[in-house]
């Protein structure tokens, strides 16, 4: 049976169950986040437009509550959500949070007579929307229903119905996160701030059902077996009717997860579209898979930066690591800021080859490229170059990857945001736009976009007077400007007399864009309108210029979305966090003893993170389950892995190491200098190859399934464009 199959085949209301790991969470949230609430404000180290007058107005409102006048409180509330819905209120220490979004938390938290009174009122619209919604299948018509009238009558059928449109769709991810809603708080104070259904028709045993189904669905074994566990012993004798078959729950589950494991699904790294395999930036694929060996070796020239403000390293680093592969079919793309190259998967090849004997696989640009205009400035920071893959198109951000820059009267080399055809057009120039085309004011894209139903999110920046940041929405049918929302504005002062080199990337999940502004703020917009949702401050301790050219002290980290959460580590900040992705409400914090620069994935409930060493960490909790790594720079990291099965792929200068994720253990090591005569790098997976970035070379080795036999041929070079 595959996936498809099991969707068509689900009847009744089968459900699944995260109770202990919700009961877990709970508790950490009472004690950890209850003392965080009360805390005496932080020093923020960011302005935002917030609303006095909106948080005055809710101050009202909270007095009618206690005073249970209902009627008055609702109407209140009812006309702020009518005429303030794109304002911010501070509801916490170091969080702020949407007024529309805030009403809403406030109206599932009323008690009964108090419900009562606001669904006479609403439940009559809900209805017919909701009515609609189902007619038409309007999976955007239930979205509204919620977004208007969540704790009306009809909220609950609106997530239950929403949830089983997802699942039909293939994605038990997104079903997981909306039938999540259904399970009551019941460990919690309600002033935590997340969302969630006040008074569900359905049974948790119910709801819990399906969220095991999700993690069945998707081939998630370790945590469903963990949920089944623990539903076994809260509902032994529960029965209920799955994919056809009538029993005790508990006991049908356990054979579908067993059966689960003969599925054939279509592997989920096939392709790797952008940074981190996908614009959720969790880089975690399911397959298991074990290295088979060198296949080919691509010598690179290495970065050079002038001017460049780093100390020499030790270990005889050639330059930084600076270009981050995506793959396509059998074509991989990667570029230096002044080209871009296409490549074949299978043997390193240009992958649309020419009549030229200089033919190395460069498509764009179309001409002989140019030297970037030197930057005539010192210089901090490390270059970094992505690209994204959307719908048969490739987008890249060309130019010096510069983050901030000071005034001066002869400008670098121009950024501009190329889009190519790669379906069709053997990497066919469709668009490209530069800052001062669409952006105006001093604003600079500073990243590559992610992309999504025919639309672009790119972070953008300025410097003067103060820096600020910003993002921007474009068409990826001509790049022409959608919205532009700033986010904040930093206290701090840019680097005097200093280019800044850097880059930075956005995540998308569902309908919200997330931005990790590294100035002391995370935010969460809505992707449709760019109105800010919500806003989390922390404590910002800026790196010296001098780190922020260390890349194993400034690393790129945009937001990992998984299961509902948010983690974050900001580059100004020691903090690991985990943040509620409706609400922005905090679910865990904790410092790290090392500095973490890589946010690898989430498989099961293991967060994997790197910098000098490895790092697994409870997603429920925050706490360490192991680490591995070694104390000798020699043995640090060295380029970002990839978690692939029960495997970590985690490069140091030297080796590549492959890890068991459940102990942490080293279970082989290819060592790449001592028979490759090359460093470490970036890693990314795709069909059955595992490609490493370094600082002057990509090389692929073959992957073979787990299990099977590893041959190690040597490597073949391709065509090189390094001067050796």
């Amino acid at each position: 049976m595959n996936l498809r199959g099991l969707c068509f085949r689900l009847s009744l209301r089968i459900l699944a169950s995260v109770a202990l790991s919700q009961c877990c969470l709970l508790s950490v949230l009472v004690g950890d986040v209850g003392a965080q609430e009360n805390n005496s404000p932080l020093r923020e180290s960011v302005t935002l437009d917030v609303s006095l007058l909106v948080a005055k107005q809710f101050e009202n409102i909270r007095g009618l509550i206690e005073q249970q006048e209902w009627s008055e409180a609702i109407i209140a509330l009812d006309r702020i959500t009518e005429d303030f819905s794109d304002s911010l209120i501070n509801v916490a220490p170091g969080r702020y949070l949407n007024a529309l979004d805030h009403a809403r938390l406030l109206i599932t938290q009323l008690p009964a007579a108090g419900l009562e009174i606001y669904r006479a009122q609403i439940d009559g619209w809900a209805q017919r929307q909701f009515e609609e919604s189902l007619e038409l299948r309007d999976a955007d018509g239930l979205r509204h229903l919620l977004k208007e009238a969540y704790a009306s009558s009809w909220g609950d059928e609106a997530l239950w119905l929403l949830g089983e449109w997802q699942w039909e769709d293939g994605n038990p991810t997104a079903a997981r996160q909306t039938w999540s809603q259904l399970l009551p708080l019941t460990k919690a104070p309600k002033n935590l701030g997340f969302l969630t259904y006040p008074d569900p028709k359905y049974a948790t045993a119910e709801v819990q059902t399906r969220l095991i189904l999700c993690s069945i669905a998707e081939q998630d074994i370790e945590r469903a077996t963990g949920e089944l566990r623990d539903f076994a012993d809260q509902y032994p004798a529960e029965e209920g009717t799955i994919a056809g078959r009538q029993g005790t729950l508990s006991e049908l589950l356990s054979d579908l997860l067993q059966d689960s494991k003969k599925w054939s699904y279509q592997t989920s790294h096939l392709d790797w579209s952008t940074f981190a395999h996908d614009h959720s930036r969790n880089g975690a694929v399911n397959s298991q898979l074990t290295i088979g060996g060198p296949q080919w070796m691509l010598p690179l020239a290495p970065l050079t930066i002038q001017q460049w403000e780093r100390k020499s390293s030790a270990l005889g680093e050639t330059g930084p690591l600076g270009r981050y592969p995506v793959i396509s079919g059998d074509a991989v793309f990667f570029h230096n800021g002044q080209s871009i190259r296409a490549v074949r998967l299978s043997d390193g090849k240009p992958r649309w080859p020419i009549d030229a004997e200089t033919d190395i696989g460069d498509i764009y640009p179309p001409f002989k490229a140019l030297a970037l205009r030197p930057l005539l400035r010192p210089t901090v920071g490390v270059p970094r170059y992505t690209m994204t893959i959307d719908q048969g198109r490739l987008y890249a951000l060309t130019g010096p990857s510069v983050l901030t820059l000071p005034e001066a009267r002869l400008r670098p080399s121009p950024t501009r945001l190329v889009c190519l055809d790669i379906e069709e057009g053997e990497g066919l120039l469709k668009w490209f736009i530069t800052d001062d085309e669409r952006l105006i004011d001093g604003w600079r894209m500073t990243g590559t976009p992610v992309a999504a139903s025919g639309r672009l999110y790119v972070p953008v920046m300025r410097t003067a007077p103060q820096p600020e940041q910003a993002v921007a929405c474009l068409s990826a049918e001509d790049g022409s400007m959608i919205w532009q929302q700033t986010v904040c504005q930093a206290l701090a002062e840019p680097l005097a007399g200093r280019v800044q080199l850097g880059h930075q990337l956005l995540s998308l999940s569902g309908d919200r864009v997330f931005c990790s502004t590294d100035l002391g703020a995370i935010a969460a917009l809505d992707a449709r309108t760019g109105v800010i949702r919500w806003v989390v401050t922390y404590p910002s301790d800026p790196p010296s210029p001098t780190e922020r050219s260390e890349e194993s002290r400034f690393g790129l980290l945009p937001p990992l979305i998984s299961e509902g959460r948010v983690i974050v580590k900001p580059n100004d900040s020691d903090r690991l966090m985990a943040i509620d992705v409706l609400t922005g409400a905090p679910v865990w914090s904790r410092s790290m003893p090392s500095r973490i620069v890589h946010l690898l994935g989430i498989s099961g409930n293991n967060l994997f993170v790197s910098g000098d060493q490895l790092w697994s960490i409870d997603t429920r909790t925050g706490q360490t389950n192991w680490r591995f790594g070694y104390d000798d720079p020699a043995g640090f990291g060295y380029g970002r892995g990839a978690v692939a099965g029960d495997h970590i792929f985690w490069p140091t200068h030297e080796s590549l190491f492959t890890i068991d994720r459940f102990n942490g253990r080293a279970v082989e090591r290819y060592p790449l200098t001592d028979v490759l005569g090359v460093s470490g790098g970036h890693i990314v997976i795709a069909d059955d190859r595992l490609l490493i970035s370094g600082p002057d070379h990509l090389t692929a080795f073959r992957l073979a399934p787990t299990g099977t036999s590893a041959v190690q041929p040597e490597a073949v070079q391709a065509e090189s464009d390094s001067p050796k």
